[in-house]
């Protein structure tokens, strides 16, 4: 079975403040296992590190054993030059030399992600380049929010195979039975506009936990730049299902814990 986590989109930006309910909740679950995407300007922005704000937070977030951080990058759906994207990868990379503190990215969340099949030499490209120039961590998420050509699974670690409204994916045909059961394990899930009850929430979670899917998220915002409302009750779902403190800042790491 695989021990899940949280796969969350962290577009706040960090002003005084403005991620302590993640930090409240990592350190109030250790055994919940939590990737971030960071996103300072829809991918790296154009200098070689973020601004103060952005340094210190991240510093924050990779001080705790069970987080990991990602840093987004856009592909436009396989259209964005693979020079921009390879770009892109390089300035997070460079991070890991910020003299003033560890801001380190272990791994590339791939945004706008193609799912046909003619697109895999394209992701291909890109994630074995990101798999080759991290060197603190090399994770790798594909985020085409729909089921993709299974070929594409073979060159990443987790794709997000759904990001859609919580009444999409109970809709007749999606949720759980939608996704291969052979790829769950390293699928990912994104539901958005959560309206059902507490109850129903925790009843969710461990469905999808329990259908071996990897990585999700439910959140009753539209967009990832708020917190749910049912934040703290979502992360306190998934504790019981992570029984130990693990390290997950290197990816060989994660992922011996991350299969049973």
């Amino acid at each position: 079975m695989v021990n899940p986590f949280i796969l969350l989109p962290l577009y706040i930006y960090p002003s005084p403040g403005a991620w302590s309910t993640l930090f409240n909740s990592v350190t109030a679950n250790p055994t919940v296992h939590f990737q971030v995407i960071v996103n300072p300007a829809s991918g790296p922005g154009t200098t070689p590190y973020p601004d103060s704000n952005y340094v210190s937070n991240v510093a924050q977030l990779n001080s705790y054993t069970n987080v990991a951080t990602l840093g987004y990058v856009h592909t436009s759906y396989g259209t964005r030059s693979q020079a921009q994207v390879k770009a892109d990868i390089l300035t997070y990379q460079g991070w890991s030399g910020y003299a003033g503190a560890d801001i380190h990215m272990d791994g590339i969340f791939f945004d706008e992600a193609p799912s046909s099949a003619s697109l895999v030499p394209y992701m291909q490209s890109v994630s074995t380049y990101a798999k080759t120039t991290m060197t603190k961590g090399n994770i790798t998420v594909f985020n085409a929010g729909v089921n993709v050509d299974t070929g594409y699974f073979q060159y990443t670690d987790f794709v997000n195979v759904f990001e859609n409204t919580y009444a999409a994916w109970t809709a007749s045909g999606s949720g759980v039975n939608s996704i291969p059961t052979a790829y769950r394990a390293k699928s990912t899930i994104m539901i958005h506009d959560y309206t059902a009850s507490t109850t129903q929430l925790n009843t969710d979670v461990t469905n999808v936990v329990n259908s071996g899917i990897a990585g999700q998220l439910f959140t009753t915002q539209s967009d990832y730049n708020l917190w749910s409302t049912q934040w703290s009750n979502y992360v306190a779902d998934l504790a019981p299902f992570r029984t130990t403190k693990i390290k997950i800042k290197r990816v060989s790491r994660f992922f011996r814990d991350l299969m049973d």
